[in-house]
């Protein structure tokens, strides 16, 4: 099966809260974060996540694990990989990207 990423804007990334993402590419497994360069995040490092989906006030929090963090221009690039996700969030992220697919 091909999976898709769709896009999606994010309140919160820790361990830098209160920092704002400029764009999350989200995939049903994981995301891909842009975010303001600043310091790297190394690879396999644990993060709490705590994001809402465009058009929603949910709030999804995930655990997730990073897995590739680099400086992209003027940006960095960082991979998270869901390791801790309720069930009814990840239902909210695959309905999110099938209707931004449709």
């Amino acid at each position: 099966m091909e999976q898709r990423s769709c896009r999606s804007y994010s309140n919160r990334f820790a361990p830098h809260a209160g920092r704002s993402v400029v764009r999350v590419d989200l995939p049903p497994a994981g995301m891909t974060i842009k975010r303001p360069r600043g310091s790297a995040v190394q690879p396999r490092t644990e993060l709490a996540l705590s994001f809402s989906l465009p058009g929603s006030h949910e709030e999804i929090s995930a655990r997730g694990l990073v897995v590739t963090d680099a400086s992209v221009g003027s940006f960095r690039r960082t991979g998270v990989r869901f390791i801790a996700l309720r069930p009814e969030h990840a239902q909210l992220i695959a309905g999110y990207c099938r209707r931004r697919r449709s």
